[in-house]
């Protein structure tokens, strides 16, 4: 194979990298976020004293054996904050 041949080859290898980074960089940021809502209303729960219904309404969707992680992960930065909300709004 000779090289003119084979620069479309790496152009193309170079470009599927460098798309599989930025996917990668925009999971870890999602996911940072994710963790970070959760830990604010986390402490915001435990300041308003709402802290068990907060985490009744988060442990609800959990199946057995699923980690904290992964839920957070799974949800998101915005359902988390909805489920804060609604701890807020109607305590149990």
């Amino acid at each position: 194979m000779d090289l003119k041949a084979a620069i479309p080859f790496l152009i193309a290898v170079a470009v599927f990298a460098g798309l599989a980074l930025v996917r990668m960089l925009v999971v870890v940021l999602i996911e940072r976020q994710a963790i970070r809502a959760f830990r604010e209303c986390l402490e915001a729960a435990r300041a308003a004293g709402v802290e068990d219904a907060f985490m009744a309404r988060f442990n609800s969707t959990a199946s057995y054996g699923d980690s904290l992680d992964k839920i957070i992960r799974g949800w998101g930065a915005a359902r988390i904050r909805r489920m804060y909300e609604e701890a807020i709004a109607k305590p149990t």
